[in-house]
């Protein structure tokens, strides 16, 4: 996925790896169209059935009806993710919020779903930069603490060098495609991505990150309510002051109950609520340094990138609470045994009934996403809901219909005659969607830059080509201008159009 961080135009830049589109290849081969759409879905339900899953068999009905509600929860608060599946950071939330999961599982004991928290965090990275360093820490962190979980349940060390050789083969083939690139090009795009972050000016600092941390699991963190609007000019400003109402304080004590958590859980042998909670202090000091170290020259970012916030901020309150509630139950002379996790449990039916647990958590998912759609989206008239609002998206079909009746002979550019910010989004966004559309449908069309590299590496401007222009008309109304023909014209090439 091309990515912002680029320094010049003439060369660009992309996000880790290709793990989305390689597991989307597939259905965009089916159903070149709407491949990618139902293709998202079922990807995304799996990934919400398969942590459901491990939780289920971990934690029990308690683990799995949590999981399950806050899946429920992001569907119903982040109803532009839901909109938008196949967009990148959208599809990576929901591969990130398995790897927060099931590296949780995986922390309590449980080290044989560690593979699969390797694997999808591996996605949420490639996903977006955003996701990186906190699912890293969550994924890493895990399996010593896993390790530590099953030398106290005297479980075999056999199976968790199974899993632990396991884990780390999966990492190796899922960042295998980004590593051969590395090597094959130069420079490479890991050195290339790396190599622009010391080049796009001052970040914002730690303190914001903590702040962000702060407003997504303080005190009515953030995904207890819908995600806020982005607004009007300037858009990321505004949207940065709605995520950081909370202080820095509050994000520093809201980690620091987290690894306070860990510690007692992990002194007094409270094997998932270690889990948890180190996974959540790992997660959360990731995603504050992440956010900290957003340049304030590409802040816009973080109008789409707080998604990220929701599935920390529910695992930072959520150990927390369990936390307290340890706690009260301790001090009420709970007598140890009577905890729930971390020892043996009765195999009887349990498999069973994590799946069904599973499938129902995936059906509420889909049934939430429905409400979701239809109760909230007609609400949101821009960017808040897909890119370039409602209109961009009725627009498309007619847009491009107009261009194929205009003539689609040799190569095509689909320029917008607005520049992106600050207004000009809605027409960017119907100029990117028209090429797709057009390059879908046989034509070799094109985008300038900076889209360009989004529509593949033969993306670039070709020597002689149409040209269409999408000149806005109105209030969300665009017209079809012909600026340019592949070859010039000629008495001859006159005389047989007449």
């Amino acid at each position: 996925m091309h990515t912002t961080t680029r320094r010049s135009p003439a060369h660009p830049v992309f996000d880790v790896g290709p793990l989305q589109y390689y597991l989307l290849a597939v259905p965009d081969r089916i159903d070149p169209v709407h491949g990618i759409l139902w293709g998202s879905v079922l990807i995304v339900a799996m990934f919400a059935g398969l942590s459901v899953e491990a939780a289920w068999r971990a934690g029990g009905l308690f683990a799995g009806m949590a999981v399950s509600v806050g899946y429920l929860v992001l569907a119903a608060t982040q109803t532009p993710v839901v909109l938008n599946l196949p967009w990148n950071p959208n599809f990576g939330l929901y591969a990130f919020s398995a790897a927060l999961v099931l590296a949780a599982v995986t922390a309590s004991g449980r080290t044989a779903w560690w593979p699969l928290a390797v694997f999808t965090g591996c996605i949420a990275l490639d996903c977006h930069l955003i996701f990186g360093a906190a699912a890293a820490g969550a994924v890493a962190i895990s399996i010593p603490v896993g390790l530590l979980a099953r030398r106290r349940q005297d479980q075999a060390w056999r199976g968790f060098f199974v899993s632990l050789a396991a884990g780390i083969a999966t990492g190796v083939l899922c960042l295998l495609p980004s590593l051969i690139e590395q090597l094959a090009d130069r420079p490479g795009n890991l050195t290339a991505l790396f190599g622009h972050f010391s080049h796009q000016g001052r970040s914002r600092g730690l303190s914001s990150g903590l702040q962000s941390i702060g407003r997504a699991a303080g005190i009515w963190p953030a995904w207890t309510h819908p995600v806020p609007p982005v607004g009007t000019v300037p858009l990321d400003e505004r949207f940065w002051a709605a995520l950081t109402l909370g202080s820095t304080a509050s994000g520093v004590t809201v980690i620091a109950l987290a690894i306070v958590v860990a510690i007692a859980a992990l002194v007094t042998r409270r094997s998932g609520l270690a889990g948890l909670a180190c996974v959540a202090a790992a997660s959360g000091l990731g995603l504050a340094w992440t956010m900290g170290a957003v340049p304030i020259a590409q802040t816009a970012i973080l109008t789409y990138a707080d998604i990220a916030l929701w599935p920390v901020g529910m695992a930072l309150d959520l150990t927390i609470v369990w936390g307290v509630v340890e706690l009260m139950r301790a001090l009420g002379g709970a007598r140890a045994g009577a905890r729930s996790h971390g020892g043996k449990r009765a195999h009887g039916g349990k498999r069973a009934l994590g799946v069904v647990a599973a499938a129902a958590a995936v059906a509420g998912l889909a049934v939430a996403g429905q409400w979701s759609v239809t109760s909230l989206a007609p609400d949101v008239p821009h960017s808040d809901a897909i890119i370039g609002g409602w209109p961009v998206a009725r627009a498309v079909g007619p847009t491009t219909a107009a261009i194929e009746r205009l003539g689609t002979r040799g190569p095509v550019i689909v320029e917008a005659s607005d520049q992106l910010l600050p207004y000009g989004l809605p027409t960017w966004a119907l100029t990117e969607a028209v090429a797709y559309e057009l390059k879908v449908s046989g034509v070799d069309a094109r985008v300038p830059d900076p889209m360009g590299p989004q529509l593949g590496s033969d993306a670039g401007a070709p020597r002689r080509a149409t040209v269409y222009e999408l000149v806005p008309i109105g209030h969300n109304h665009w017209r079809v201008h012909e600026i340019a023909r592949p070859v010039p014209m000629t008495i001859l090439a006159w005389i047989s159009a007449g």
